[in-house]
């Protein structure tokens, strides 16, 4: 990858290009889960999440050269039994797969969220989705179910594995030199 990859937390005035993005995946990725973004209202709706400050979902973006190249969303349960879990949605654009786009947004998620105090990260890909799948293995994710045709796809039913990562498991991060 050539170009700076900037790293920070999205803000209401990034909510049409997340949308846009999330829009160029699933054209692209029909395995693609799109959490919480509806093409119609989604930009609205982002502003108003992401102008409500700590305390509630958080979304990470990845840009470069001036333009949104990935997307990370973070999003809490409302249910108290909950508390200290976190449900994970990734995007990438796909003229920028295979850089180290997601691997980047996937790693601060994660040093973000335990640094945040939270226990849990978990998500759902498509069961078919390699690149996914190897994506959050090396990252420490795990496969804890298989939804059985729980997403129907192109008129295609589909399996779902829910996948998770503990982080109290995890070692400390080394010290910063």
């Amino acid at each position: 990858m050539s170009a700076v990859l900037d790293i920070r937390a999205a803000g209401p005035a990034d909510a049409e290009a997340i949308v846009a993005l999330n829009r160029r995946v699933a054209a692209e990725a029909a395995q693609f889960l799109a959490y919480d973004i509806d093409p119609v209202t989604g930009a609205d709706m982002l502003k108003a999440k992401l102008a409500a400050g700590p305390g509630g979902d958080r979304v990470l973006v990845a840009a470069a050269e001036g333009a949104l190249v990935g997307m990370l969303l973070l999003r809490r349960h409302l249910h108290p039994a909950y508390q200290g879990v976190l449900q994970l949605g990734l995007a990438v654009d796909p003229d920028r797969r295979r850089q180290g786009i997601g691997r980047r947004l996937v790693r601060t998620a994660i040093a973000s969220a335990r640094t945040a105090g939270v226990r849990r990260l978990q998500l759902a890909v498509v069961a078919d989705n390699r690149p996914a799948l190897d994506l959050f293995h090396r990252e420490g994710f795990s496969i804890e179910g298989r939804l059985i045709e729980a997403a129907e796809i192109d008129g295609r039913r589909i399996d779902v594995l829910a996948m998770g990562l503990r982080l109290e498991t995890l070692p400390p991060p080394p010290p910063a030199l």
